[in-house]
């Protein structure tokens, strides 16, 4: 029973190494707006909205943070760098040991690990509310999916 167990959690291991390759390095090619605008426009003191694909989108900025409001609906890498772009424009934030600041490619790559958490969440978990919502903040630069989560753990 032991070695089954071991089997299966080596097996999900493996599962996830994968969604998580195939979330950052998309490489199924699709028909793109190569003219994908994104305006963000402030409504007040930290808060900001932008459109996308005909969406309003919420976004918080606070304390070098960048709160994207449902942010797992966007799943384009492209689309995110377009938009993170447009982010750090207005507010550029700053890198984990606060002598620099975090790159777009750096920003994407959290994105999507916000992205994969929430996907691979039950629904009924209390975690995957959390997740919806990706905070671009410099603790959390290069972290994967796993060490999101596992850091969410120990915060509570």
């Amino acid at each position: 029973m032991k070695k089954i167990l071991i089997i299966i959690a080596i097996f999900l291991i493996i599962l996830l190494s994968i969604i998580n390759t195939a979330y950052i390095f998309n490489t199924i090619k699709k028909d793109k707006n190569d003219n994908l605008k994104i305006e963000l426009k402030q409504i007040d003191k930290g808060n900001y909205t932008f459109i996308y694909k005909a969406e309003e989108y919420k976004v918080i900025y606070k304390n070098n943070t960048w709160k994207i409001i449902n942010s797992y609906k966007i799943k384009d890498k492209e689309d995110i760098a377009i938009i993170c772009k447009e982010l750090i424009k207005e507010h550029p934030i700053k890198s984990k040991d606060r002598k620099g600041y975090r790159t777009i490619d750096d920003l994407v790559y959290e994105w999507l690990q916000h992205n994969i958490l929430y996907e691979i969440l039950p629904d009924d978990s209390k975690w995957k509310n959390h997740a919806k919502d990706v905070d671009l903040d410099p603790d959390d630069q290069g972290k994967t999916f796993k060490e999101l989560y596992e850091t969410r753990i120990n915060k509570k």
